[in-house]
């Protein structure tokens, strides 16, 4: 203990009287300053010790900087080649502008975009292309999971292109039927039974017309092309180019294709009369979970309507607007909530139009 006090005593006196020691760094400077104001002669102008930046006049001052705008980019919408579609009752028909090779490997690269992985085609005999078969997007991750653990067998759809050489172009005959992996098969039938297939003859419609456009890259001339008053946006929905001298009103539009104008703040439309469109607190008939029920025949159960969750395609409510830029003019019609988005906007943008 002794001890200890003893080194802790020494080292305070140490450390004060380092303190006290005379600080001798100053006295082996031989450098003086030199306070001496430099003399010019007469007639000179005394320099100044700035930074000289060149053109600094023509630099607009710091001050007068705003906040920049930066320009939004204009939706761009690809112009569309004439491919005449129409269903005959048992199948689809295309008349495409081009030669049956082109046709065929316009044809075979949207399968593999399509299909995924492998080989997209299943057979290709004189013409006659047969696809593998496609799981229906309508089943759920949690069904496909369910089949794969219980073996159930699994459903999709295969689909026919039977394409033949025509006057001017190339026509193209689409099917499709269900087949299972137990090896049960349907007959053949119009894709317009399935709206799986029928979906995927509608991709095909804008992506023969996109690719059939020669000049759908030149943004400058994609307006004077020869291409039907329906164009496509980049997420494969269809869009309305309007003509450059229309300056009817909105509501005389939408008119045009039977769609009826319901506000413009903001815009929206519907594809009834505002009457007919059902609303919350409506008397509807009341479905039991679970259980299949006879949709012609009224229930003789009623209740109110909570919500428009249950609403049909073609009575919802949908938003609109004229989208203006450096293509023209074009009616946009939002179908991103709706159920095969790309066969709605077809289906009712194709109400302005008559293919011939």
């Amino acid at each position: 203990m002794i001890k200890q006090c003893a080194l802790g005593a020494a080292l305070c006196i140490l450390i004060t009287g380092c303190s006290t020691l005379t600080d001798h760094r100053e006295d082996y400077k031989t450098v003086k300053t030199n306070s001496d104001t430099l003399q010019y002669p007469e007639g000179i102008k005394a320099p100044i010790d700035r930074l000289y930046i060149p053109n600094e006049g023509r630099i607009a001052h710091l001050d007068d900087i705003k906040v920049p705008q930066i320009p939004a980019p204009p939706t761009i919408y690809h112009a569309l080649t004439p491919v005449h579609i129409s269903s005959t009752g048992d199948h689809f028909q295309l008349i495409v502008p081009a030669s049956v090779k082109v046709t065929e490997n316009l044809l075979t690269n949207f399968l593999t975009g399509m299909y995924g992985d492998g080989d997209p085609i299943r057979s290709n005999i004189e013409g006659s292309i047969e696809t593998q078969v496609f799981t229906s997007s309508s089943e759920s991750r949690l069904a496909s999971i369910w089949r794969a653990i219980t073996r159930l067998p699994s459903k999709g759809i295969a689909l026919q292109y039977k394409l033949a050489e025509q006057l001017g172009g190339t026509k193209i005959e689409i099917r499709y039927r269900n087949e299972s992996s137990d090896g049960v098969v349907s007959e053949w039938a119009s894709p317009e039974k399935s709206q799986f297939a029928e979906t995927s003859v509608v991709r095909l419609w804008g992506v023969l017309g996109k690719q059939l456009s020669d000049n759908a890259v030149f943004l400058s001339s994609q307006s004077s092309v020869n291409t039907t008053p329906l164009w496509v946006d980049h997420r494969g929905h269809f869009v309305l180019r309007l003509n450059d001298n229309n300056d009817q009103s909105i509501d005389s539009i939408l008119s045009m294709g039977g769609l009826y104008l319901l506000s413009t703040a903001p815009n929206t439309l519907s594809l009834k009369p505002e009457a007919e469109l059902p609303k919350i607190g409506d008397i509807v008939d009341f479905k039991i979970p679970f259980i299949t029920q006879d949709e012609s025949k009224p229930s003789s159960i009623k209740s109110r309507r909570r919500n428009l969750d249950d609403v049909e395609w073609d009575e919802k409510i949908y938003n609109f607007k004229i989208d203006a830029n450096t293509l023209g003019k074009f009616l946009v019609i939002d179908f991103s909530d709706v159920d095969y988005p790309e066969l709605r906007s077809y289906q009712v943008m194709s109400r302005f139009i008559n293919p011939s």
